[in-house]
């Protein structure tokens, strides 16, 4: 316990506050309550106003950092109670406290193990920090206590309009929590995960921002390269089906021409069945043209005969002549019959030619296209290649 006047002088004290701040009685009576606190916070709006509101009657409590003689922290919970007299004036004010550094110690002691801690001005000036959140950013605490929350920013968010508006907020008491992109001292990239936390006093009014936070950069670059993997993945998908599509329809290009193919290699079988219709029609002509040959030797030999035997009437001779001319007509027809089937051989071969030809185009068309499969193939293979090892550097990613 310690008592003040209602300007903050101290009056007295018992030995359980002079022990918890390392003072013998005589050092502290009649000094300022400021003896106790930092330079800074005694020059403050806030300390004036905490004396301002005592000496109105005001009562105040809550956790307060003070200063011990040798210089370190210490923590108390306390009440700050105004003594009023018979009219209602400040008589004194009585401070009600309980050391609670320890518990303070532990529970720092127990985030700075787990967690990166920084605290700052309600303005954003850098007070203090502990050694994993300066492991994370790289600085030494001289580096940055005194300078601006800033310093930490992406340059392009420095200036921006959201930034100008993020330690107001914080100022007024709002929490902001998230994942943050920061800078450490190289200037590289980091990504932070934690919350921005206002700290009040027993009036309400922002002190100080506790910022708590993980360093969750190898998570971020991890996430954003199984990102990359997936879309990589995706793209071998698109490839792949694009390939599988133009295999299906090569196939069934290739099917199609086969088809064709065969119909060209029916049409063939048929002209050439004709055409040994036709040679038989040849062969049935030629055996014609045979036997008009043999009868016309005959009948040539028997006008021989003839003619020796009629002497100079020439009778018989004459006959025989006619039928030799009859059969030389016959031969004539003959003859024409076998020119036009001839014709037709021709045109039946021409037909054959065409067809063979038709056939070789499409039997190279169906070469071409069965190199396409398996160029199509191919290309599959390699994709699906490419899909494993995209896949195998996900699952490594991902484990």
């Amino acid at each position: 316990m310690i008592e003040f006047s209602p300007d903050g002088t101290i009056l007295d004290a018992n030995s359980n506050f002079l022990n918890a701040l390392g003072y013998r009685l005589d050092e502290i009576v009649g000094k300022h309550h400021r003896l106790f606190v930092d330079p800074k916070f005694a020059a403050s709006d806030r300390y004036r106003k905490l004396w301002s509101e005592l000496r109105t009657g005001n009562f105040q409590s809550g956790e307060f950092e003070r200063i011990h003689k040798d210089g370190k922290a210490v923590w108390i919970q306390a009440t700050y109670n105004p003594v009023l007299d018979q009219n209602g004036h400040v008589t004194k004010i009585i401070k009600l406290a309980a050391d609670i550094t320890q518990q303070k110690q532990a529970i720092a002691d127990m985030q700075n193990r787990s967690t990166a801690i920084i605290e700052f001005e309600p303005d954003g000036t850098i007070i203090g920090a502990n050694q994993r959140f300066l492991t994370s950013v790289g600085y030494r605490l001289e580096d940055i206590k005194g300078q601006h929350h800033r310093m930490f920013m992406p340059v392009d968010e420095r200036q921006s309009a959201e930034y100008a508006k993020f330690w107001p907020r914080l100022a007024s008491g709002e929490c902001i929590q998230g994942e943050f992109q920061r800078l450490n001292s190289t200037g590289e990239e980091i990504w932070l995960r934690g919350a921005y936390s206002p700290v009040f006093d027993g009036e309400g009014t922002v002190i100080k921002v506790i910022k708590t936070v993980a360093n969750i950069t190898e998570e971020v670059i991890a996430k954003r390269h199984a990102a990359e993997v997936g879309n990589s993945i995706a793209r071998n998908v698109t490839e792949m089906s694009q390939a599988i599509n133009e295999i299906s329809s090569r196939v069934t290009r290739t099917a199609q021409l086969a088809k064709n193919a065969e119909g060209s290699a029916g049409s063939a079988r048929q002209v050439v069945a004709q055409l040994n219709q036709n040679s038989t029609a040849i062969g049935e002509v030629v055996s014609l043209i045979q036997d008009l040959a043999e009868q016309t030797n005959l009948l040539a030999l028997n006008a021989t005969i003839e003619a020796a035997r009629a002497g100079e009437s020439g009778r018989g001779f004459a006959v025989v002549a006619s039928e030799v001319k009859e059969l030389a007509n016959e031969t004539a027809k003959a003859t024409n019959n076998i020119r036009e089937s001839i014709l037709l051989i021709q045109q039946n071969i021409t037909d054959v030619v065409g067809s063979i030809e038709h056939i070789t185009v499409d039997v190279t068309e169906v070469s071409t296209n069965t190199t396409g499969v398996a160029s199509s193939v191919e290309e599959q293979s390699v994709l699906m290649g490419r899909l494993s090892s995209t896949a195998e550097e996900l699952l490594s990613i991902t484990t």
